[in-house]
């Protein structure tokens, strides 16, 4: 097996064709492992970040691919497309029985480079087989590794049929959402329609924008979409997206204006759900959960077998959820430097953890009293 590191755009570029033809190799592969989606981060991120793909073939045939970058203080090395873009389910690209030495490849080449930077920083992968063989492949460096607790990503499994969406829904919860959606389209004139293409992606993505900011102005924040280097990063990743057929912009119209917006891409027979908003003045409708709804319909009528919510925890992907995904995040250095740093960090989480569970013990003692 050849392994080899890639360091410019130019050279990661190169590979799209072959990267494309693995990712077919690789059934269920997430969409934040794409050159879509990587391509466009390091693009877009230039001034902060340079690539850092290392990549594997065997008898000339690509069999994996890890998208890292070095932040451009040369003090972390971690995964392209997680920084600022909050890409999910990150990782190798390869098939599952090439991962254990593939991350042992990958440590061999990681070496080197740890010796300069402090730490390595695996953030977003999924729970299971990969984080083992990335972890198995530290322990035989003698490597210090630091594995965060976890964060929830529900997932959805899609029925055939649209209509068993709701009977997954109490029976109280069912009728609510019925009314609601049957209020909102008789008293508001309400419609939802979908942005595909790339012509109207510069339109779909200011009334998005436009609502997320306005639903966290009610709450008192501003939300994660005022960056203007993450919409520019959005802008030009939704463009290459609608050209792949994987765009799916969903918009909710009531009052002759757009009042709900949400942002989901179909691949591989997921739809990954990333964003959304939606005006404060319908709250009482709950057009959020409605175009969740309408997002997860449009996802079953074309086929598709599971609906990601990706990271976070927040009731509502509860409901509509099937199972949960564990996202852990995989740090490691192998110098003196960052192993103080990684254990200093640890011992503060634990001190942390330890202090909310004795706050939260008080105040239950407060609450008996």
């Amino acid at each position: 097996m050849e392994a080899f590191a890639l360091e410019t755009l130019e050279s990661v570029g190169s590979l799209r064709a072959e990267w494309d033809d693995l990712l077919a190799r690789c059934p269920g592969s997430p969409l934040f492992r794409t050159p879509e989606w990587v391509l466009t981060w390091y693009e877009v991120l230039a001034d902060r970040f340079r690539p850092l793909v290392l990549a594997f073939r065997e008898s000339g045939r690509l069999i994996g691919l890890l998208p890292l970058a070095r932040r451009r203080d040369g003090r972390r090395i971690e995964f392209a497309g997680e920084a600022l873009a909050s890409g999910d389910h990150l990782g190798l690209v390869a098939r599952a029985e090439e991962l254990d030495r593939l991350w042992d490849a990958a440590a061999g080449l990681l070496e080197p480079e740890l010796r300069r930077a402090r730490v390595l920083r695996l953030a977003m992968l999924d729970r299971g087989p990969e984080v083992e063989a990335a972890r198995r492949a530290a322990d035989r460096r003698g490597w210090t590794v630091v594995a965060s607790a976890g964060i929830e990503a529900p997932v959805a499994r899609l029925p055939s049929d649209p209509e068993d969406l709701l009977r997954r829904l109490r029976k109280k919860r069912r009728a609510d959402v019925r009314r609601r959606r049957r209020d909102l389209e008789q008293r508001e004139g309400a419609a939802f329609s979908t942005i595909t293409g790339a012509e109207d992606v510069g339109t779909g993505l200011e009334i998005l924008f436009a609502l997320h900011a306005a639903r966290w102005r009610s709450r008192g924040s501003e939300g994660t979409l005022g960056d203007p280097v993450k919409r520019r990063f959005l802008g030009t990743f939704c463009r290459s997206a609608a050209e792949r057929g994987w765009l799916r912009l969903h918009v909710c119209r009531a009052r002759g204006r757009p009042i709900g917006a949400l942002l989901a891409f179909h691949r591989d027979g997921t739809a990954s759900y990333l964003q959304s908003g939606w005006d404060p003045e319908f709250r009482r409708y709950g057009v959020g959960e409605l175009l969740v709804l309408f997002g997860m319909e449009e996802a079953v009528r074309e086929g598709l077998r599971w609906f990601d919510f990706l990271r976070g925890d927040e009731p509502y992907k509860a409901r509509w959820s099937t199972e949960t995904r564990t996202l852990v995040t995989l740090e490691a250095a192998c110098r003196l430097p960052g192993r103080a740093e990684l254990r200093l960090r640890a011992l503060a989480s634990g001190l942390r953890r330890r202090l909310r569970a004795r706050l939260a013990g008080d105040r239950r003692a407060e609450g008996g009293r």
